[in-house]
């Protein structure tokens, strides 16, 4: 009975670690994110008021997709992060369950640098990259539904007396 409440108050244990690590990660991420959009948004008014009357109106930095390319970025590194904890996760409890959570979270991670592909190789096609794209989504959002409504099956020790 000591020895089941003693593993029972050492998995706690690891699991209140495992949120306060994922909430710090989770914290310095969005504080990266809001960072980086006061720092755009200041620029845009900067150069906004730079113009005079004479020369043609300054577009809008916004309208470039910049931030659009920063909040991409960023749902990569928070994909990866996730992916990290959902393998320490994995490695602790052994769950089938936080397994495919883990690889959905790696290929949401993976799809931000196919979705950049393109920048490196311009030689591939935009359909085909659409297309794996699509079916790396796809794929992702499969494995969170399995993991949603996959049952565990409950291993249970006999004693042989």
């Amino acid at each position: 009975m000591i020895k089941a409440r003693k593993a029972m108050l050492k998995q706690n244990n690891q699991y209140y670690w495992y949120t306060n690590i994922s909430t710090k990660l989770v914290s310095i991420l969005l504080f990266i994110v809001s960072s980086g959009i006061h720092s755009t948004s200041q620029s845009v008014l900067a150069i906004s008021s730079l113009r005079n009357n004479y020369e043609e109106p300054v577009t809008d930095l916004l309208d470039k997709g910049d931030l659009a390319e920063f909040f991409d970025l960023g749902t990569g590194i928070f994909a990866a992060i996730l992916f990290a904890l959902s393998l320490i996760a994995y490695k602790r409890i052994k769950s089938r369950r936080i397994l495919y959570v883990a690889i959905a979270f790696a290929i949401f991670a993976i799809r931000v640098i196919v979705s950049n592909l393109d920048l490196f190789m311009p030689e591939i096609e935009s359909s085909s990259l659409e297309l794996l794209l699509a079916v790396m989504g796809f794929a992702a959002l499969g494995l969170f539904f399995l993991a949603i409504v996959r049952r565990e099956k409950i291993r249970t020790r006999t004693m042989n007396h």
